[in-house]
C-alpha cells in the first residue's frame, strides 16, 4: 500500500520554492492498478520520481506499507518511457543483472530470468543484443529485468509512450497478463486515456496547480479480464470522452496523445 499523507513538491528557484504539487492525499491500495493522466507539466512523473525515492517531497510524507519511503529500493521497481537496457549485455544478462548486483545465488538466477524471459514472451532470444531487437522487444526485456527482481510496487513511466499503436496494444494486453498472474501494486503514468482506462483499475487526473492541483479519481467499472476489442464497446468510448473532456479542460491546452 502507497499512503500520500498532505503531500507537496517543489524547486529552489530565485523566487523560492517553485511548487509543482501539493496537498495530496490519497491512497494506492495493495494489487491496485493505479493510473495517472495529465497534462504536461503538470507534475506527474515528479510525483512518480517521489514515490520510487529518487527525490523526496518537500511537504509531506509518503509511505509505503507503513513505512517512510527515504530511498530507493529494489522493492519499489521503475520502468522508464526510454529504454534503459544496457546495449552490451545480451537479453539473458540483461534480465540476470539486478538479481546478480543482489548477490542472488547462480541456482535462483538462472529460474528466475527463464522464467520472466518467457513471461514477457522473449523464450529463443535469450542470447540476441538489444541492437538486434525491434523497440517492442527491448521494452519487454525492461520489463522482465524489473520483475525478474520481484518488485512489491511497479512504477511505470509512460512506458509504451513511445511505440507504434499495434505494438503498444500487444504490450498493454501481455502487461494485463501479468499484473492478472502476479498481483503486484502498478502505478502507471500515461497521457493516452484509453491506454488508462483498459489498464486501470481506477484513473487519477492530476491538475496543474495552476488549476488546483487537485488530483481527481473515477473507478473505471469494466469487468476482468479484458481484452483490447473493450476499447471499441460504446460505454468505453463514453468515458473516454468524459475524461477526455476533463482533460482538456485541465491546463487549458492539455493535449491527449
Amino acid at each position: 500500500m502507497i499512503e500520500f499523507k498532505n503531500v507537496g513538491f517543489g524547486y529552489s528557484s530565485k523566487k523560492g520554492i517553485a511548487k509543482i504539487f501539493e496537498n495530496l492525499d490519497f491512497t494506492i491500495k495493495d494489487n491496485e492498478f493505479f493510473c495517472v493522466i495529465g497534462p504536461s507539466g503538470c507534475g506527474k512523473t515528479t510525483l512518480l520520481r517521489n514515490v520510487a525515492g529518487f527525490e523526496h517531497p518537500t511537504e509531506g510524507v509518503i509511505m509505503n506499507d507503513g513505512r517512510p519511503v527515504e530511498g530507493i529500493d529494489y522493492r519499489r521497481a521503475m520502468v522508464f518511457q526510454d529504454d534503459a537496457v544496457f546495449p552490451w549485455l545480451t537479453v539473458y544478462k540483461n534480465v540476470e543483472y539486478g538479481l546478480k548486483v543482489r548477490g542472488v545465488s547462480d541456482d535462483i538466477r538462472q529460474e528466475k530470468v527463464k522464467h520472466y524471459i518467457n513471461l514477457v514472451g522473449l523464450t529463443g532470444c535469450e542470447n540476441a543484443l538489444p541492437k538486434e531487437l525491434s523497440g517492442g522487444m527491448r521494452k519487454r526485456v525492461d520489463l522482465a529485468r524489473v520483475l525478474a527482481n520481484e518488485p512489491e510496487v511497479l512504477l511505470m513511466d509512460e512506458p509504451f509512450g513511445a511505440l507504434d499503436a499495434m505494438t503498444k496494444e500487444v504490450l498493454q494486453e501481455k502487461l494485463v497478463q501479468i499484473w492478472n498472474e502476479s498481483k503486484r501494486t502498478i502505478f502507471f503514468i500515461t497521457h493516452d486515456i484509453e491506454e488508462a482506462l483498459f489498464l486501470g483499475d481506477r484513473v487519477g487526473l492530476l491538475h496543474r496547480l495552476s488549476d488546483g492541483g487537485e488530483l481527481e479519481f473515477f473507478n473505471v467499472p469494466f469487468d476482468r479480464p479484458r481484452d483490447i476489442y473493450l476499447k471499441q464497446q460504446p460505454e468505453f468510448q463514453a468515458m473516454r470522452r468524459r475524461l477526455a473532456e476533463k482533460f482538456h479542460q485541465s491546463g487549458k491546452g492539455g493535449a491527449e496523445s
